[in-house]
């Protein structure tokens, strides 16, 4: 019976690890890597995704009657004013070809090839992406900050608060700012 209870004790913890290795991608991964780790978010969180036209809106996820046009970008450096700018087309033409008005969110990984541990302190939103967010109605997040909002949507009673929290922004998500709280790096080997 023991070995029995083990067993099974250790095939849900390996359950737990592949779910949690594959949210890694969310902050170390760019391209298609990381837009399907944040599909994975967004189904979990309800929402059904379908990819954007190729060249356009990297994904367009509906929740109800609500609808997001969501540009996704994992870059070496903060996010650029280009990314904002693209949202703000791509919700047009979504706008316009669905007959609907999708809010515009803007996901970005940033700083994707530098330590989670180096990377407190250093400026994700550059320039003027963030003005160009909020004159547009866009939410603008990063992918850790999307993470730390999966893991507090597993509280039944945070879910709608947090789904609403995104279509009510406009800017800088205001929430999960302080993600090192939640997500940590361990130091060791190839960290």
């Amino acid at each position: 019976r023991e070995i029995q209870r083990l067993t099974e004790e250790v095939e849900q913890r390996e359950e737990q690890h592949q779910a949690l290795s594959g949210h890694k991608a969310l902050f170390t991964a760019f391209d298609s890597q990381l837009e399907d780790a944040v599909d994975r978010i967004f189904v979990e969180l309800g929402f059904s995704v379908v990819p954007g036209p190729k060249g356009r809106v990297d994904r367009i996820a509906t929740i109800g009657d609500r609808k997001v046009a969501i540009e996704i970008q994992g870059v070496k450096r903060g996010a650029k004013e280009d990314h904002a700018r693209s949202l703000t087309i791509w919700v047009e033409e979504v706008a316009i070809a669905d007959k609907s008005e999708p809010k515009g969110l803007l996901i970005v990984n940033p700083y994707r090839d530098t330590p989670l541990n180096e990377r407190v302190g250093l400026s994700f939103w550059p320039g003027k992406t963030l003005n160009i967010c909020q004159r547009h109605g866009h939410c603008a997040m990063t992918t850790l900050q999307l993470l730390v909002l999966y893991f507090a949507s597993q509280d039944e009673g945070q879910r709608n608060f947090l789904i609403d929290s995104i279509f009510d922004t406009e800017g800088e998500y205001p929430h999960f700012k302080d993600w090192q709280t939640v997500i940590q790096m361990k130091p060791g080997p190839g960290n």
